[in-house]
């Protein structure tokens, strides 16, 4: 009984950790439906930067702006996930979860498009991202459509 118990006790943080995991799991794709559900309309866009780029950079600046978007509607539940990630990993030693995470997290557009995105490129995309319709996610293919060119 008293190797049972022992047993039980040297198991129950894995097991709370990994329940912990599952459940910031759950409520972080619970909150992607949301984010991607939920798209601010998009009206005629004016900005002078944003007008003035070629094709390629719109494209580029529209993307990065939707992602800046979602992170930021995301942010508590992703924080939330990557700690019980984190905890799990220090119960388990199990640091493929953790590791899968991050690299889905990492942009590829700045390995694609490094010659776009510049300090200044960036600069413009933070300024934009605080103003509508960019504070919150939305559709890039309307976006382009309201765009004038």
């Amino acid at each position: 009984m008293r190797l049972v118990a022992s047993i039980t006790l040297a198991l129950l943080p894995a097991l709370q950790a990994c329940a912990s995991v599952e459940s910031s799991y759950s409520k972080l794709n619970t909150r992607i439906a949301y984010c991607s559900s939920s798209q601010q309309p998009i009206g005629l866009i004016d900005d002078t930067w944003l007008v003035s780029l070629s094709d390629d950079e719109v494209k580029v600046a529209l993307l990065t702006l939707k992602d800046r978007a979602m992170q930021k509607c995301l942010e508590t539940q992703e924080k939330e996930y990557l700690y019980q990630l984190y905890l799990d990993y220090t119960h388990t030693g199990n640091k493929e979860p953790l590791e899968a995470f991050l690299a889905l997290k990492e942009s590829h557009l700045v390995a694609e498009y490094g010659h776009i995105i510049t300090t200044e490129f960036l600069q413009q995309i933070d300024r934009l991202s605080n103003t509508k319709p960019f504070t919150q996610p939305f559709d890039v293919m309307e976006a382009l459509k309201a765009l004038p060119r």
